[in-house]
């Protein structure tokens, strides 16, 4: 193909769409067959209000309260509408995931077009963005769906405020305020957007007039929209900073400032490193897969000291010959400033954190790369054909690690033998097959790193089912002691004394705990027992009730509501349940 006939392919209005749909589909399509995995199975799998859309309204009302710090009902939304058309199936929220991260490619594309880059440097960024192996934890796990709807209505927004202020249109100026407004009820990254949108009027819009000039420029402008759009932003900081509780995190990381910010810098050189060299990737950095940073002189921190100072120094040395490489460098800050920890975060990193800011390297590089194939052609177009395939194939690779639960712990256990959080959930994925050896091993390691009730909680469980009651009653005394109110330690510890045959110490803890958590099966059915074996068959076919109105396909609770019903006398009641009868919820 002559370079002419190249050229002519790239420019066709048509071309993008089908190279990003072709590098999505080959990309993403091994992660459609994905399972719920991990905050999946509480935000979609399992979680009452998503099932019926007629909760949205109730959902909306919650914020602050029930939803707390993670209150994005943009998802949530997304959700619901899902939840009508695919029900509990997974493969359709992770088809909705690729559409969405397709979505997100062809606006950055548009967005780099805007920028006035060419169409081989557009269609490069683009590409490298699609295939980046850092983006699965946003596009192959169902709950990233924060990252793909914030970065959508961010760059919308982008491209509206650009347009509108080129075209000196302010319709669509005024666009971007219900973008911003749905990228933060997305995901609160999306709070930075206005002073993404004012770096670019400064840096590149504004870039041939004087420096004090340009400053207030945008201002002068528009005005009204620069007043309502920084209003919002700082309404918004001070509502989720200051009125609402910070975070799940409620002090410095490390108990100081000092720690915490050497911490934020070492974070930031592994986010740096593996967005160049993705072949590390961590599900996880909790409880020690990150070690906390020593101080201001631990080589991790030194190093991304070195990196922030080297980039912002690019970044201020290219403001008037590469304005667009300066914008990209600072807006890649920018976007991650709300997640540094400058107000103490629950996370400590996170990949999927990256998936927005990582547009400006992907930027850098295709711009870079484009550079080169018009220089050097045979250079450059072969790093682009080397670099793709290789990017392809790593994102394939981490699909599967997201394809289970059992595949996700594993091989964040293999990666970060210490990691907590991954021991703990990779033993329940053991437990529930019933391979109590391995259970008992990993939950053991996982309360070296960090003990904490529920882990004892679930390790007694083990204990209890291998017959071990006395040494299990021991552990959870001292769990319910230290978190009386977490709904598994009550549950196992329940759960334990009814096997030591202690049903009246149980009792009260258990009519307790069905008025705390009334639609937890498991609870009401151990209740039900108690009462039997104190002879109080009555409220024992109560509770069996309660418990075929949770789960109506309980056979085992179905079989003692007959068996109770029939000793009392109610034999209409008791053939009702033998033909299937339950009662409604």
């Amino acid at each position: 193909m002559s370079r002419t006939s190249l050229m002519r392919l790239l420019a066709h209005p048509l071309t993008p769409l089908a190279l990003a749909a072709a590098l999505c589909t080959a990309a993403y399509a091994n992660a459609l067959g994905g399972q719920f995995v991990f905050d999946d199975i509480v935000l979609v799998r399992d979680a009452p209000h998503v099932h019926d859309i007629t909760h949205f309204g109730r959902m909306l009302s919650a914020m602050g309260e029930s939803e707390g710090i993670g209150y994005r009902p943009v998802r949530t939304l997304t959700h619901m509408i899902e939840y009508q058309v695919f029900g509990p199936r997974a493969w359709g929220y992770h088809l909705t995931n690729v559409l969405l991260h397709l979505a997100v490619c062809l606006l950055l594309f548009r967005l780099c077009r805007r920028f006035g880059l060419g169409e081989l440097a557009s269609l490069a960024s683009m590409a490298i963005f699609a295939l980046h192996p850092v983006h699965t934890e946003s596009v192959a796990y169902i709950s990233g769906r924060r990252d793909l709807l914030y970065a959508l209505f961010f760059t919308a927004g982008m491209l509206a405020y650009i347009r509108g202020v080129r075209e000196k249109s302010r319709l669509l100026v005024f666009a971007a305020l219900p973008l911003y407004v749905l990228g933060v009820f997305s995901k609160e990254q999306a709070v930075t957007l206005p002073v993404v949108l004012y770096l670019w009027d400064v840096l590149v819009h504004r870039r041939r007039e004087a420096w004090p000039v340009r400053l207030w420029r945008p201002f002068q402008h528009q005005p009204v929209f620069w007043a309502i759009i920084w209003a919002g932003a700082l309404a918004f900081f001070l509502y989720r900073g200051v009125l609402l509780p910070r975070t799940s995190q409620p002090d410095w990381w490390g108990g100081s400032p000092a720690v915490n910010f050497a911490t934020a810098l070492a974070v930031h050189a592994r986010y740096l490193l593996v967005q160049i060299w993705p072949v590390d990737l961590l599900a996880d950095y909790s409880a020690h897969a990150f070690p906390l940073a020593q101080g201001f002189l631990d080589r991790r921190t030194v190093l991304g000291i070195l990196l922030l100072l080297a980039s912002l120094a690019i970044a201020v040395a290219s403001t008037r010959r590469a304005p667009l490489l300066s914008l990209a460098i600072i807006s890649y800050w920018v976007l991650l400033l709300p997640v540094s920890h400058i107000i103490p975060h629950h996370e400590l990193a996170a990949e999927h954190h990256l998936y927005l800011p990582s547009a400006s390297l992907c930027l850098i590089a295709g711009a870079g790369l484009a550079a080169l194939a018009k220089r050097r052609r045979i250079v450059g177009w072969g790093l682009l054909v080397l670099l793709l395939p290789l990017l392809l194939g790593l994102t394939i690779s981490r699909n599967r690690v997201w394809r289970s639960e059992e595949s996700l712990w594993a091989d964040t256990v293999r990666k970060a033998p210490r990691c907590a959080r991954a021991l703990f959930n990779l033993a329940i994925v053991h437990i529930k097959r019933d391979d109590l050896d391995s259970g008992e091993d990993l939950l053991r390691r996982s309360l070296i790193e960090k003990d904490f009730p529920r882990g004892r909680a679930y390790l007694a469980n083990v204990l209890t089912r291998k017959g071990r009651y006395a040494q299990a009653h021991d552990m959870l005394s001292n769990a319910i002691q230290a978190d009386p109110d977490d709904l598994y330690v009550v549950k196992y510890h329940c759960q334990n004394l009814i096997h030591l045959g202690l049903s009246p110490e149980a009792l009260p803890l258990l009519e307790k705990a069905v008025t705390t958590w009334p639609r937890d099966a498991d609870m009401h059915f151990m209740l039900s027992g108690t009462y039997l074996a104190l002879g109080r068959p009555g409220e024992a076919l109560s509770e069996s009730l309660t418990v075929l109105s949770l789960r109506p396909d309980d056979e085992r609770t179905r079989k003692i509501a007959v068996l109770i019903a029939g000793k009392l006398g109610k034999a209409d009641l008791a053939r009702k349940l033998e033909a299937g009868w339950s009662p409604d919820r």
